[in-house]
Formats: structure tokens, C-alpha cells, sequence
């Protein structure tokens, strides 16, 4: 049985604790420190790949566990990573050309081996009289008794895209026998 089960709805949720997250930017060669863990990015080589740059690996450890590997491909070798609880974001970038790159965040679970449970689209690209504009989604997590809610957010309504998005992850680990 999976440590997490997803349940993905469009619902507006009440909240409990809520924890704003601290992203650290990467690029195709870093070592990061967010607490205790460490996540270092490496390119990979991809032979006879279009843009080889996009090709990451990246390498997450907690202090006195074992390495877990992460295979991703992010244009222009660009992304993010934030911490919450047991929870690895990361926001990688999709398309390539002016205004092309959207961003996409996996969620991957840390005590899971990096799982991946989630992944979801951040950003959009909104056409005007000029550049197109992107528009980006804020991310709030909850914690609820027995799960944990990620929240996107835009920081204003648009036209044709949603307001929130949510997805919740069911821990069971925190479920008691009985209740």
C-alpha cells in the first residue's frame, strides 16, 4: 500500500496550519543546503539530445540516509526546489523560445525514495497588446489531521484560467487505527 494516496479537487478547503515555502533557484550545477538536506544538480549527458543543457540530474540526501536520484529535464536547466515536511518541491521549466517556458512543480515524497505524487502547472502565458504576460500560481500548504493541501493560487482573477487549484495528499502515516 502507498505511503500517500492523491486526491485532486477544485474545491476551496478550510485551513489549519499553513506554511509559506522558501524556493532555492538552480541551475545546472549546484549544491543546495535547506536544512538538514542536500540536493546537488548535475548535468547529464543525453546523447544526440536537441538541448543538452536540459538534462539534470539531481541528488537528494538526508543526513545519514542514502542518495536519491531524480532525472529531470528543465529548459534552459533552470528550476527551483522548496522543503515542507516530507515534501520535495520542485519546479522545473516546459517549451523552449520567447515566451514559451511554463513552469511545472513535482511534488516528490522524501521518505518515499522521491515519489513523484503530484505535478502540476505553475505558470501560463497570458496574450496582450504587446509580450504576452505570465502570470504565475502561488503555492500555500496546509497541514489538515491526516493530509496535507497544496494550494495554487493566482494572485488576481484572469479570464479563462482557474482561480485555485488544489491538490491534497493523504498521509496515512498520520492516521490512527480506529478514528
Amino acid at each position: 500500500m502507498r505511503a500517500a494516496a492523491l486526491v485532486f479537487s477544485m474545491a476551496c478547503l478550510t485551513a489549519s496550519a499553513r506554511a509559506d515555502l522558501e524556493w532555492h533557484e538552480f541551475d545546472h550545477d549546484a549544491k543546495l543546503h535547506i536544512g538538514e538536506l542536500s540536493v546537488t544538480v548535475e548535468g547529464r549527458e543525453v546523447p544526440d539530445a536537441a538541448f543538452k543543457e536540459d538534462h539534470l540530474l539531481l541528488t537528494v540526501q538526508k543526513p545519514g540516509g542514502k542518495p536519491h536520484e531524480l532525472w529531470l529535464n528543465s529548459t534552459y536547466a533552470s528550476g527551483a526546489v522548496a522543503v515542507h515536511g516530507n515534501y520535495l518541491l520542485v519546479e522545473y521549466g516546459i517549451g523552449r523560445g520567447t515566451f514559451a517556458r511554463v513552469r511545472h512543480v513535482k511534488i516528490l515524497n522524501l521518505d518515499g525514495g522521491l515519489e513523484e505524487l503530484a505535478d502540476g502547472q505553475r505558470s501560463y502565458y497570458l496574450p496582450t497588446d504587446h509580450d504576452p504576460e505570465e502570470v504565475i500560481y502561488q503555492i500555500d500548504v496546509k497541514e489538515e489531521e491526516h493530509r496535507s493541501v497544496l494550494t495554487f493560487t493566482l494572485p488576481a482573477a484572469r479570464p479563462g484560467l482557474p482561480a485555485e487549484k488544489v491538490v491534497a495528499i493523504r498521509n496515512e502515516s498520520r492516521i490512527v487505527p480506529g478514528r
